[in-house]
């Protein structure tokens, strides 16, 4: 009776001993278990231990792999060579972005993603539609690394060239000015090189467009200053008003020649004139 049960019963052996006439097929793969013996006048064994899991009818030697992180066909590489694999590149910066010259077909796996889009894969802020900015790198991988900055600013149309441009017709966001824009919105007179913001000279007439407003400061201002000077010869370099300029339209003492080296010498007066 003993040698019955224990001939119905799989033999646990140990692998390699070369004694196991059948083994157990747990699973109907047609491979067996190596730690499973049946005796050999058994109906159901069968004549080989090479199957790595007796319990799964998919996995055997020579079984098709596929992406589950099993090791479907015994050769105790899980995944490789798996019907199911994809081509796949490094994403060296996990940026979601891969490696255009760094391909494989494998499962997927940490560190490669399904698209070969990056420019920089040593640079987890350079990729397609990555945002741009002035600083000469192509951050988004479109070839031009000054397009569509998101660091960029606007540009103004400068017409007389004084340095200055008009609110009104400007750039989109860019790293560099275009030729003939300036980075200055603030001319208040287009038509003049002499009316802008850094204007510090007063004139006597008004300018292009009839303003006085020649520093864009929105007021009208003295049109002489306020101490004349002569040089050696007698010559007034700078003329003005004596005792300190009048508001415009108003009139004051004006020096307006030279005597014996002082501008004192000659006087009369003057209208200010509006800036």
């Amino acid at each position: 009776m003993f040698w019955l049960i224990a001939c119905l019963t799989p033999l646990p052996i140990l692998p390699g001993t070369g004694d196991c006439a059948q083994y157990a097929d747990a699973d109907d793969d047609g491979f067996g278990d190596p730690l499973r013996c049946l005796p050999p006048d058994a109906s159901t064994g069968v004549d080989n231990g090479d199957d790595c899991n007796d319990q799964d009818a998919f996995v055997y030697p020579g079984a098709q792999e596929i992406c589950d992180g099993l090791d479907q066909d015994c050769d105790k590489i899980p995944d490789n060579s798996a019907v199911d694999a994809q081509e796949l590149w490094v994403d060296g910066d996990s940026d979601g972005f891969g490696d255009p010259n760094r391909k494989e077909k494998i499962c997927p796996m940490d560190g490669w993603v399904d698209n070969n889009g990056d420019c920089n894969d040593g640079d987890g802020e350079i990729y397609p539609n990555a945002p741009e900015l002035c600083d000469d790198a192509d951050r988004n991988c479109d070839g031009d690394p000054y397009d569509n900055p998101d660091d960029g600013q606007l540009f103004y149309f400068d017409k007389d060239g004084d340095g200055y441009g008009r609110k009104q017709d400007f750039t989109e966001e860019l790293c560099f000015a275009p030729s003939g824009y300036v980075a200055s919105p603030d001319d208040c007179d287009d038509d003049d090189f002499d009316v802008n913001p850094a204007q510090t000279y007063f004139f006597e007439y008004a300018s292009v467009n009839g303003l006085w407003d020649y520093n864009c400061d929105g007021s009208d201002e003295k049109g002489y200053p306020l101490d004349p000077v002569c040089d050696a010869d007698d010559n007034l370099v700078i003329d003005g008003f004596v005792f300190g300029p009048p508001n415009c339209g108003n009139e004051a003492l004006f020096a307006d020649y030279c005597f014996f080296g002082s501008a004192l010498g000659g006087f009369d007066y003057r209208a200010q004139p509006c800036r």
